[in-house]
């Protein structure tokens, strides 16, 4: 690949100054594409310039803009990448040619919004790139680029709008977002980039309190991708935390669990997966279906048995028996909870709801003593309160009227 490059580099210098630009041009550009293939960017950079000269034809100056502008981007010079993409657009502003150009600015826009700490620090200046990003992606678009670059031009403009809407809470510019992420989703090949605008269709969705149609495109990414590992690795996780969120929402609980199960059998870090089976074990709870939520929590349980969460969603567990008044299973749970974890911070719910069982299972006596506990190891916390007006109804039904005020 040197010597075709060299061979190049020599025939553009035999050409001479007087042989016809366009044949010099395309000396130039063919060097500069195969000093890349050789991996000398340098030597790249240098025959690809020859082409930003006056006189060139259009096309070679628009093609070595890319080829620059995608050298700087290689090695992370964004502002040198902004200011070569810049400089050529200010000079042709209305070519409708440019859609590609527009493209890469736009990209390189939304990576120095990025870079400047993107949607967690929304300053003034990073929100002006953001703003900048959308712009230039909103121009490609306005000249009816073809569709492979419409496709890409959709997905910026989605996603700058969507981090825009983020950081104002502004519920039209969700919606505009999710227009364009529809429209990438439809243009784009099949791929990681495809998947990825129906992953934020199905956010935006969901940001809309549209649930249902926020299921229907995480299941597509969960389901239609499966041979593609870029996919498998970048999306599936995510979006099937996101598929038992929305179908909970729109109380297919069914879908719900089995989101959890398949998220489950890849075993990502305990607490990534805990919220979501505590948020899908307490929604079959509150459904009246506690075998599949009891089937959730021990199948978390039986995969993360030594994990920090474990606690939580034991103590999840003992609330499927409170609610499905089985007293008995709940005041050994309960009673195995608290022996178990004497400093965590449930405590105090835990020791209550144990109290609670004890009572409703007719041993009065350990639930007296229980309510009791709470008032004197956490004084200040509201459920403390409330076991204290638990005792006072107690004694006060039992004619123990001294005892009632005391509480």
């Amino acid at each position: 690949l040197e010597a075709a490059a060299q061979s190049a580099e020599a025939w553009l210098e035999a050409l001479g100054e007087n042989s016809p630009v366009d044949r010099r041009a395309e000396a130039a550009a063919r060097a500069g594409r195969l000093w890349t293939q050789a991996g000398k960017p340098a030597a790249a950079e240098a025959a690809f310039s020859r082409n930003l000269a006056p006189g060139i034809p259009l096309e070679r100056q628009r093609e070595a803009v890319l080829e620059l502008t995608d050298s700087a981007l290689a090695r992370k010079d964004l502002a040198a990448a902004r200011e070569r993409l810049q400089s050529f657009l200010a000079a042709q502003p209305a070519n409708p040619a440019n859609a590609l150009l527009r493209l890469r600015l736009g990209q390189t826009l939304f990576q120095q919004f990025q870079a400047s700490g993107g949607p967690t620090n929304a300053t003034p200046e990073a929100l002006a790139l953001l703003s900048l990003a959308a712009g230039q992606f909103g121009e490609g678009l306005s000249n009816s680029p073809p569709p492979d670059v419409a496709g890409p031009l959709n997905l910026g403009r989605g996603w700058a709008l969507w981090q825009e809407a983020s950081a104002n809470n502004a519920i039209e510019r969700f919606r505009e977002a999710g227009t364009h992420f529809a429209a990438a989703a439809s243009l784009l090949p099949r791929g990681l980039d495809q998947a990825t605008a129906r992953f934020k269709l199905a956010d935006v969705y969901l940001r809309l309190n549209q649930p249902a149609a926020a299921l229907t495109n995480y299941l597509a990414v969960t389901r239609d991708y499966a041979d593609l590992p870029a996919v498998q690795q970048d999306l599936l996780q995510p979006a099937l935390i996101q598929t038992a969120q929305a179908a909970v929402g729109s109380t297919n609980l069914d879908e719900a669990s089995r989101a959890v199960e398949q998220l489950l059998a890849r075993k990502p870090p305990a607490g990534d997966v805990a919220p979501v089976v505590l948020f899908v074990g307490q929604a079959l709870a509150k459904a009246a279906r506690p075998e599949p939520a009891r089937a959730v929590l021990d199948q978390f349980l039986a995969t993360y048995p030594e994990s920090d969460p474990a606690a939580e969603v034991e103590l999840a567990l003992a609330a499927v028996e409170l609610r499905t008044r089985r007293w008995g299973p709940a005041v050994v749970a309960l009673d195995r909870w608290v022996g178990a974890h004497p400093q965590h911070p449930l405590l105090p719910q835990a020791e209550f709801d144990r109290a609670w069982a004890a009572a409703q299972a007719g041993s009065m006596t350990n639930a007296v003593d229980q309510f009791a506990a709470p008032a004197v190891r956490f004084p200040t916390n509201l459920i403390a309160q409330t076991a204290l007006l638990w005792l006072a109804d107690h004694h006060f039904s039992l004619g123990e009227y001294s005892r009632a005020g005391q509480a």
